[in-house]
């Protein structure tokens, strides 16, 4: 049984707007929905409120850009954190990792 912003309410308040909304363009990408079609009832982005009905695929693919968008800020500043504790140190430039030792001038490489 579904919980919290997805409970009883807002499963009642999906299905009597999904009807209404088969024939209508869907707000996040402008395209008809279709009967038949996965619909979903999309939230604000702060979850107080609705947005709408709209495609399910849509809605996946919107809220996995906010989410990747979010940890990708957290990811950032957690690199930010640990450079400034930690200067990265130059590659010793005889390492094989990078290509072996270098070459003489006018020697073959």
């Amino acid at each position: 049984m579904p919980s919290g912003k997805y409970g009883y309410e807002h499963q009642r308040l999906r299905a009597s707007l999904i009807a209404a909304a088969v024939g209508q363009l869907c707000i996040l990408c402008h395209r008809l929905m279709l009967p038949g079609q996965p619909l979903d009832l999309d939230h604000t982005s702060d979850g107080r409120g609705y947005r709408g009905i709209v495609h399910t695929s849509c809605n996946r693919s919107e809220g996995a850009r906010r989410g990747n968008r979010q940890r990708g800020k957290k990811v950032s500043v957690i690199f930010a954190r640990v450079a400034a504790r930690q200067p990265m140190k130059a590659k010793d430039p005889a390492s094989p990792l990078i290509g072996g030792a270098p070459t003489e001038p006018g020697g073959s490489s």
